[in-house]
């Protein structure tokens, strides 16, 4: 024994001379012929012992030899190919709201009476609803409801900016704000006295003109902001009673919408088969282009409304999460 203590045994490789410093003498260690080597190390020293290795006579080994180095793409591989995708099936909305075919049963859609009128006109732009926004704050009122409007073709870029506003209480006056700051203030900067009376909401202002229904009257009319003077169309079968309000808000007996194809007007027909009619008007003759009756009570449905030339029905405007249950197409064709 070269020292006192738990041995440690080492391994030396061939042909090489070795000399441990321990706390005695210093001892020579050389490699046999054919066979390993082992000398015991005290364990208790502070510093192992130091190794000399003499010239081309190898090298000394303790523990495990590092692994082999390897390449990069050994360690990362390249990644698998992923699986083909198949191809969805076509989504198919559940009937969360308002199901069509629960109300009518069966849709129609014919022209309106036995009339002839001009047609209509070609699609003037190709377009979709892309998107319905979440509704933005402006300002509050006490009234149960009212308007405010824009001009989306005014006839001078400059009264893009205005806003138009109708009151509840005051169905004889129409009031213009310069611009929205002016709108959230309450400031109108302009009031325009009108012969006639408006019915309802669901007025707008459209290439410089106020188009509304006088009140309980089967009558629309085109007001002219900048001349004031009027034109006036009667709407067929239009019939202004308490039962023949449109919608679940019970507000109006018309409503109008516009797009880049002109100007709509929705109406409802008698109580006895509650059927919608969509008519397309010139919004500078206040002539009827065409006329549809189509086989939907629009007493359930709480707001319709046209874009791009199509029509679109939402379940209600009451509740804070809605649907919009169908849509009709150009020609009202059920899409």
């Amino acid at each position: 024994m070269l020292s006192k203590g738990r041995p440690y045994w080492g391994l030396v490789e061939k042909n090489v001379s070795l000399s441990f410093l321990v706390a005695t003498p210093l001892f020579q260690v050389t490699w046999l012929q054919d066979n390993p080597l082992f000398a015991e190390i005290d364990p208790q020293l502070a510093t192992p012992p130091p190794v000399h290795v003499g010239a081309g006579q190898g090298v000394a080994v303790y523990g495990e030899r590092p692994p082999t180095p390897v390449d990069l793409n050994d360690l990362c591989p390249p990644p698998e190919a992923c699986p083909e995708c198949h191809v969805p099936k076509e989504a198919k909305c559940n009937d969360g709201g308002i199901a069509l075919f629960h109300l009518v049963g069966r849709m129609e859609i014919k022209p309106f009476a036995n009339a002839t009128y001009p047609g209509l006109p070609s699609r003037v732009l190709d377009c979709q609803l892309y998107a319905v926004g979440k509704p933005v704050y402006h300002r509050n009122t006490e009234a149960l409801y009212g308007s405010w409007m824009r001009d989306p073709m005014p006839v001078m870029e400059t009264l893009g900016e205005k806003l138009w506003v109708t009151k509840e209480n005051d169905t004889y006056h129409l009031f213009e704000y310069s611009n929205k700051t002016m709108f959230r203030r309450d400031i109108a900067t302009k009031r325009y006295k009108l012969d006639h009376p408006f019915k309802g909401n669901a007025h707008v202002v459209y290439n410089g003109s106020f188009y509304y229904n006088e009140r309980d009257k089967p009558r629309m009319l085109r007001f002219d902001l900048k001349s004031e003077s009027y034109r006036q169309l009667d709407v067929p079968l239009l019939i202004t009673n308490n039962s023949n309000y449109l919608y679940t808000t019970e507000n109006n007996y018309m409503d109008f919408s516009v797009d880049d194809n002109g100007l709509w007007v929705l109406y409802g027909l008698s109580s006895d088969n509650n059927n919608t009619v969509v008519m397309k008007v010139d919004a500078y003759t206040m002539k009827i282009q065409y006329m549809w009756n189509i086989s939907i009570d629009h007493h359930i449905f709480g707001e319709m409304f046209i874009v791009c030339g199509v029509l679109y029905a939402v379940d209600s405007v009451k509740e804070k999460n809605t649907k919009i249950s169908y849509d009709l197409g150009y020609t009202f064709e059920d899409l």
